[in-house]
């Protein structure tokens, strides 16, 4: 049986406290997963491994907001050295805390965690304080958006309350999803495999989170095919938070008769778009791709054939 053993360590981050580690759940096997805390009770495994492991929450005071979506932490190097002998994909959530608050996310990430059918309607869970309200200048009008902790492209699963959190339009289009596309691309164009960790960051009690905390290491290569540490804010432009609750109100920045113009500039790189949602893939200029909604749009710079293997079939209106 695979064990991940932890050991105490220190994640350094400019212009944050010290992390506060504190272990959510107990279960039946001792071994510890996600950075810096002593041996402590496990979660239950989501899925058939022997080796179950804990996830625990991280507090800390997370930084200023200064107008960078997503930014770059602990000299962007991901901490997966308490994760030994992992070698078979697994993917293990967090129990939801009693203030409505998830924990960590983790998983050894392949080609044999990709989904293989299209995604329910994730309206059946409603995270902690995701009070929506419209706003103009938001291109999908909604504030919030029902966030992946782990992306269901990269394998998060369905409508799991425990992958879920209350997230921005801005932190689930613009923020996570630069990180996850990069993951996905690298998984399907090389066949290996991606330690990823993503760590919901709160202030106490919070039903919201300030953040996320995401980090990705390749595992045949050590990182040399891809490796981050990257923190993306919770934010809206326009919109001020009330982290303690989840409502919001319009923040003056913004002028409130302004309206949004939908966005759709795909990079040169990009050969196709993938509607995670329905499974489909696009070529970039097909009219289709405008009706996906952002949070349900990934663009994919791989092959035809690639896309086919990781589960999606070709648009029958522009023949990929």
């Amino acid at each position: 049986m695979h064990r991940i053993e932890a050991s105490k360590q220190r994640m350094r981050f400019a212009g944050m406290a010290s992390i506060a580690f504190a272990c959510l759940l107990a279960l039946s096997c001792f071994v510890a997963l996600g950075g810096c805390a002593a041996e402590k009770p496990k979660p239950q495994s989501t899925d058939n491994r022997s080796a179950e492991i804990e996830v625990f929450s991280q507090t800390f005071a997370a930084p200023a907001y200064e107008g960078e979506l997503s930014i770059v932490v602990h000299d962007d190097e991901p901490d997966f050295s308490d994760i030994l002998n992992t070698t078979a994909p697994f993917i293990e959530f967090s129990e939801i805390n009693s203030f409505g608050q998830c924990g960590q996310a983790v998983g050894l990430l392949g080609k044999e965690t990709l989904p293989q059918g299209p995604r329910s309607d994730l309206q059946k869970v409603t995270p902690a304080g995701f009070h929506n309200a419209e706003y103009p200048w938001i291109e999908d009008q909604w504030v919030y958006n029902r966030s992946h902790l782990i992306a269901f492209a990269l394998g998060g699963g369905d409508a799991n309350a425990k992958n879920l959190i209350t997230g921005t339009y801005s932190l689930n289009t613009r923020g996570m999803l630069s990180l996850e596309e990069r993951t996905l691309y690298y998984i399907v164009s090389t066949g290996n495999h991606v330690l990823y960790r993503v760590t919901p960051i709160y202030e106490g009690h919070e039903p919201v989170a300030r953040g996320v905390l995401i980090e990705a290491k390749s595992v045949e290569d050590d990182g040399a095919g891809l490796s981050f540490c990257r923190f993306c804010f919770n934010v809206e432009a326009g919109v001020e938070i009330d982290y303690s609750t989840g409502y919001t109100h319009a923040d003056g920045t913004i002028s409130e008769d302004t309206v949004a113009e939908k966005t759709y500039i795909p990079d040169e790189q990009v050969t196709y778009v993938l509607n995670t949602f329905s499974l489909k893939f696009h070529r970039p200029d097909c009219s289709s791709v405008h009706d996906i909604k952002a949070w349900n749009r990934m663009y994919f710079a791989g092959t035809r054939e690639e896309a086919i293997e990781m589960g999606y079939q070709p648009c029958g209106y522009c023949k990929p």
